[in-house]
């Protein structure tokens, strides 16, 4: 309520009328407030005056706890939390608090806790709390590894004949006595220990020591030594996966199995298997020397023969010779990409694979091409020759194969020559006179 110059408006009623200008005094009232008092206020004119007024504090309490067991002996060491402020021990008053309703608690060695007890405040008070004496008692456990002393988190604890699940470390309910305790975690040692709750609740801190990893040797050979590739040999630990493997350094070599105490093991030359024991492992191989096959063809048909070609080992030496007439001129070996490994005939080179040549020739333009006859072609194997020449020749007979059948001489008036002992083919026949050579291919059926 506002109160001008001595008239008190209704609660609420904050305007006064018909006021002269002169000096006056107000005072303003509100629950809740301090009271607002003005003298000497000016008016010369029609004025909003801007009271500002100052809330009244609430008032604040004691609290004070009376704490006692439940024989009335006084507790001087208790721990009392109220409103969720902890006291140090001992401490048993709070001040500054404000009417409310509020919980605390109450804690002391000895005895068990009071806690999520309820009060409410409307003025100073003093609270008396009974706590009774403890007959069973809680243990608590700290597990550590000796090493750095980091917590670990997953070991299983078992005291008496109550067994904690992993990583629970907090038992409670025990009587005062003598108690046995296992603590135990994967990859340490085993903890064992006797504990005695004697009338007041126990932690312990108990440090593991890791386990003593056991190490175990592979150990790996070839044989026969220096022909193979072995990997995987090493030291492990027990439960470790190994893979070992063997590779032969040369095709010829054939991996046959992983032999350990003089017996087979394993056909598989890549084997897995889990670290247990030393072992002492040998990877067999045999000797199985590949067959590489050596062919070759002549560039013009009715050019010649080659000889020299099939199969053959690797490392193996192979002689190819081109066999033709004076009609025609080598130049040269060529492989399938059209190089020309070699001018030379013979051509003499070791076998490391398979390979296909062509006798690269080239027909003479100035050759007599008329000058030996064979007829008929085909033929059973009885043949005619007819020599243009009238001179006396000498005759090599090639298989398809490329080896010598036959070698005869031919006189120079001509003369037959009977190849019915030859089995049903084609063949060359290869005469030479002097410097010259003509080649004549027949069938024979």
């Amino acid at each position: 309520m506002v109160t001008f110059n001595g008239v008190t408006n209704p609660a609420g009623n904050y305007t006064f009328t018909g006021v002269l200008a002169g000096t006056y005094s107000y005072s303003v009232t509100a629950s809740g407030f301090q009271n607002l008092t003005v003298s000497n206020f000016q008016v010369s004119q029609n004025s909003t005056v801007q009271a500002q007024m100052t809330p009244v504090p609430p008032p604040t309490y004691t609290v004070t706890f009376n704490v006692r067991s439940n024989t009335g002996t006084a507790i001087t060491n208790a721990v009392v939390t109220f409103n969720g402020v902890t006291n140090p021990a001992g401490n048993y008053t709070f001040t500054g608090v404000l009417a409310g309703t509020y919980s605390y608690s109450v804690s002391a060695s000895g005895y068990n806790n009071l806690t999520n007890e309820t009060l409410t405040i409307t003025g100073n008070r003093t609270v008396n709390t009974v706590m009774s004496i403890k007959t069973t008692y809680s243990i608590s456990f700290s597990v550590l590894s000796i090493i750095d002393n980091s917590i670990i988190q997953n070991a299983v604890v078992k005291v008496g004949a109550v067994l904690n699940s992993a990583g629970n470390y907090y038992f409670e309910n025990f009587a005062p006595g003598t108690y046995s305790y296992t603590v135990t975690s994967n990859g340490y040692q085993s903890f064992n220990g006797v504990i005695t709750i004697d009338n007041k609740d126990t932690q312990l801190t108990i440090k593991l020591t890791p386990q003593v990893q056991q190490k175990v040797s592979i150990v790996l050979e070839s044989d026969p030594p220096g022909f193979a590739f072995v990997s995987g040999a090493g030291t492990y630990t027990v439960s470790d996966q190994v893979t070992i493997s063997a590779t032969p350094a040369d095709d010829d070599f054939l991996f046959t199995g992983w032999m350990e105490n003089n017996r087979i093991v394993s056909r598989q030359n890549e084997l897995d298997f889990i670290a247990s024991n030393n072992r002492q492992m040998v990877a067999k191989f045999e000797y199985s020397p590949r067959e590489f096959e050596i062919s070759a063809t002549v560039s013009e048909s009715d050019a010649g023969a080659i000889s020299g070609t099939g199969f053959y080992l690797k490392g193996n030496l192979v002689l190819l010779e081109y066999h033709g007439s004076s009609d025609f001129k080598f130049k040269g070996w060529v492989n399938p990409s059209g190089q020309i490994v070699s001018r030379q005939n013979p051509f003499e080179f070791e076998v490391i694979r398979d390979l296909k040549l062509v006798a690269m020739v080239e027909k003479l333009h100035n050759s007599d091409d008329m000058r030996i006859a064979v007829h008929p072609n085909p033929s059973n194997g009885m043949l005619r020759i007819t020599n243009a020449r009238n001179i006396e020749t000498e005759l090599l007979v090639y298989n398809s194969q490329g080896y010598v059948a036959q070698m005869r001489r031919i006189p120079a008036m001509g003369n037959s020559l009977d190849l019915r002992e030859l089995p049903p083919g084609m063949y060359l026949l290869q005469f030479t006179y002097g410097d010259e050579t003509v080649v004549r291919k027949v069938l024979i059926k």
